[in-house]
This record gives structure tokens, C-alpha cells and sequence, in this order.
């Protein structure tokens, strides 16, 4: 009777074991990832599961910064999906890819442009001291080219 039902107790164990692990996987596998980017007054992103399979044809929400709904697009065959919006600070992105799974992204606020100070450049002033520079340095090259020739023209006679 004790060996009954300790082989009772052990396949009562290794069947919680067996289950726990084989529901675990199926639901780690369902795993829902995004990601967006700006790219002008474009949005561009893309939704997939944990094993890299594409969120095929999901809904996408897009909210601003409070909460009210923006914009709504589906994802592609290949998991991606592109809106344009003029609205410049932090979005939420909902993708609700069925069978109760969903995952939210949150998109930054896009950066302002700075305004750079474009300062005149001022027209470059030389001085006797370059000017006489520029003239030994120019006549230090005529001199050398005058000598070559006068070498080649002994060299040849």
C-alpha cells in the first residue's frame, strides 16, 4: 500500500512538472515586443512575438501625451506599420495583437531643432608679415624652378 501510493504521489508530481513547463513555454512564446522610431513627422515601427514571428495584421493605437487617441493603423504581413502625425511630444503606442495579448510602447517626445547663431565671417585681413611670407616664399619657388632649367639646358648641351 506505502509503494501504491508513493508512485501515486511521484506521478501526481512529474505531471504538475510536465504541465507547468509545457503551459509556460506556450504562454512565454505569445510574448508581444514593439518598436518605433521618428523619422520626420513619420512614425515607423514594428511588432513581433518573442520568437520573432511578425504581429501580422494587429491594430495599432496611437495616443498623445494625454491619452487621447491619435491616430489608428494595422500592422503589415512582415509586423510593420507607419503613420504620419504632426504631434511633437511623447506618444503611446497600443498593440492589441489578439488573443488577449498586448504590449505598449512609448515614443519620446521628438527633439526641437536648435537654432544655430550663424555669425559672418569677417573677410580675412593679411598683414606685412604674411604678405612678405607669401613673396620670399613665391620667389624661393621661381628661384629653384630657374635653377632647374638652367641645369636641364647644361645637362643637354
Amino acid at each position: 500500500m506505502k509503494k501504491s501510493l508513493n508512485s501515486a504521489y511521484f506521478f501526481l508530481f512529474l505531471t504538475i512538472i510536465c504541465l507547468q513547463l509545457l503551459l509556460s513555454n506556450d504562454v512565454y512564446a505569445h510574448k508581444v515586443s514593439a518598436y518605433a522610431y521618428r523619422d520626420g513627422d513619420k512614425v515607423v515601427g514594428e511588432c513581433y512575438f518573442v520568437d520573432g514571428s511578425p504581429c501580422k495584421n494587429s491594430k495599432v493605437e496611437v495616443y498623445d501625451s494625454r491619452g487621447k487617441k491619435i491616430t489608428e493603423t494595422t500592422t503589415d504581413e512582415k509586423g510593420r506599420f507607419s503613420f504620419k502625425t504632426s504631434e511633437a511630444g511623447q506618444l503611446k503606442i497600443v498593440i492589441p495583437a489578439g488573443e488577449g495579448h498586448r504590449t505598449e510602447y512609448t515614443l519620446e517626445a521628438a527633439e526641437k531643432p536648435e537654432k544655430k547663431e550663424v555669425k559672418k565671417q569677417e573677410p580675412v585681413k593679411e598683414t606685412q608679415k604674411q604678405r612678405d611670407l607669401l613673396r620670399r616664399q613665391s620667389t624661393k619657388r621661381n628661384s629653384n624652378r630657374l635653377l632647374m632649367r638652367q641645369w636641364m639646358q647644361n645637362f643637354r648641351d
